[in-house]
């Protein structure tokens, strides 16, 4: 069974400590020395599941035959790189440098995104640079180059229409010289220089082993235009049949279907068909559990702040896992936003003593519930109101609060009216008057944002100075955080 609003405290006296003791909130945390922002980089030493699941990829990669492709599904921020790396580094484990039988090459495909020609000529170039001078790969580097070699077209029509206007030059002569540059056209990555790039790799493993192989990573696709996106698959789909080669593709899979299905709007190509002819083997990326997200706090990030922030974070990794959902590219922004907005206010001429977790609650507050922070923080009747509903015990409260509970499977409409009822009661009772829709702000609160708001009710009634501090926050950008305040009928209509 669920707690009820009054079991909250109590719960929070239990194991780990959700925010400071009550010595510490009221102790000033001062300006602290400027402070680095978190910078968006993968983890070196993500949770347990991502170095599974890389050990298996990567396993998969060095045993089977080499001529697939595997793509990593995740939504942005959620650890597609970080999977991918760390894919990476399982594969090179054991490899002796010397051997070098397994060579991976990254391809960011948004670094292109400006790029005139087309991003298959960007992809067949970083794979040719990237072996270039390998001790075996470097013939295939060379094939690849060869093969990239295209003449225009205008360039055939302009000889030929000068041998037509120069009486000097025979029709041998002229033959001969077109026979030469069809030679070379025909050599051409789109004719038989594709074949010859194959010969190359097959050769190579032929002569010094089968594991040879090469990797190629391809990240970033989901921030390609349609056009580019789709430019870049069909360069795999230009590789595909080949043996030696094995490609990894981090993608948001959502995004990327709307893309192709975008280019292929005349002709109703679905996006998902498209993609499952080029990525035989999909990996759904783990999602990261609050634990997950707790221990990143305290072991990657609270180590590369000052003390006060980390000191804070930590005591507070709890919430903080649960403010941002399980993305920890949020994580790190949510917190540089509230470490700018610290900064902020600390750069002023005479700072008051503010500390962190006040900034830090306004933040949550203003990117989740900014109805209920504009009418919390200007209107004294609401705030007084939202006050003696945390603390009340009247009836019409302790059934408010077993209401939340238990009303998840009940209709949307009925919910909301059965809560504005309570509420209104509760208002008449404690000669409080409010608007409508006030009312309704709360009503459309579900148990976890009470539990939310009950938890660090005694920050959010010890700020005073509203006007300053809306000032503060008001210069970082505000995001919109998975928090539950999407309300029954919202989740139902999505």
């Amino acid at each position: 069974m669920d707690p009820t609003l009054g079991d909250i405290k109590n719960m929070g006296k239990q194991g780990d400590k959700i925010h400071l003791e009550k010595n510490q909130k009221n102790k000033t945390i001062g300006t602290p020395p400027r402070q680095t922002i978190l910078i968006d980089e993968y983890e070196e030493h993500p949770t347990k599941e991502f170095e599974s699941i890389a050990k298996t990829i990567a396993s998969m990669i060095k045993n089977s035959h080499p001529r697939f492709t595997t793509g990593i599904y995740g939504e942005w921020g959620t650890g597609k790189t970080t999977l991918m790396r760390s894919i990476e580094k399982s594969l090179l484990e054991n490899e002796e440098k010397s051997k070098n039988k397994i060579f991976p090459i990254w391809f960011n495909a948004w670094q292109f995104e400006r790029e005139e020609n087309s991003a298959t000529i960007a992809f067949l170039k970083t794979i040719g640079f990237e072996l270039q001078g390998h001790s075996k790969f470097d013939p295939v580097s060379r094939a690849i180059f060869n093969g990239l070699f295209t003449l225009r077209s205008d360039t055939k029509q302009k000889y030929v229409l000068d041998a037509l206007a120069n009486d000097k030059i025979s029709f041998s002569m002229f033959s001969e010289k077109l026979e030469f540059l069809n030679e070379i056209e025909k050599q051409s990555i789109y004719f038989k220089g594709l074949e010859t790039v194959n010969k190359e790799m097959q050769r190579i493993r032929d002569m010094f082993g089968q594991e040879y192989r090469v990797v190629v990573f391809i990240d970033d696709l989901d921030r390609c235009s349609s056009k580019k996106a789709l430019e870049v698959l069909e360069a795999v789909k230009v590789f595909l049949d080949m043996e030696g080669f094995i490609y990894v593709v981090g993608l948001s899979h959502r995004t990327v279907t709307n893309l192709i299905a975008q280019s292929y709007k005349e002709t109703g190509v679905k996006g998902a068909d498209y993609i499952k002819k080029i990525i035989q083997i999909p990996i759904i990326l783990p999602p990261w559990t609050q634990e997950n997200m707790i221990n990143l706090v305290e072991t990657k990030i609270v180590p590369h702040l000052n003390e006060d922030y980390g000191r804070f974070l930590k005591q507070n990794s709890r919430i903080v896992s649960k403010v941002v959902g399980s993305n920890p590219r949020q994580l790190k922004r949510f917190i540089n936003n509230v470490i700018v907005a610290f900064e902020t206010f600390s750069n002023q001429e005479k700072p008051d003593q503010w500390i962190v977790e006040e900034i830090f609650l306004v933040q949550i507050l203003k990117a989740e519930w900014m109805d209920f922070y504009t009418e919390f923080s200007r209107d004294s009747k609401f705030h007084d109101f939202f006050k003696l509903t945390l603390i009340a015990k009247e009836k019409e409260m302790r059934k408010f609060s077993k209401y939340l509970q238990e009303a998840q499977f009940i209709d949307p409409d009925v919910q909301k009216a059965e809560k504005l009822n309570l509420l209104q009661k509760f208002a008449e009772k404690t000669l409080v008057t409010l608007t409508r829709r006030q009312l309704e702000i709360l009503a459309e609160f579900d148990f976890e944002t009470w539990s939310f708001l009950f938890e660090f009710q005694d920050i959010l009634f010890n700020i005073k100075k509203w006007d300053e501090i809306n000032h503060v926050t008001s210069v970082v950008e505000e995001i919109p955080y998975n928090l539950p305040n999407i309300t029954t009928s919202e989740k139902q209509e999505n």
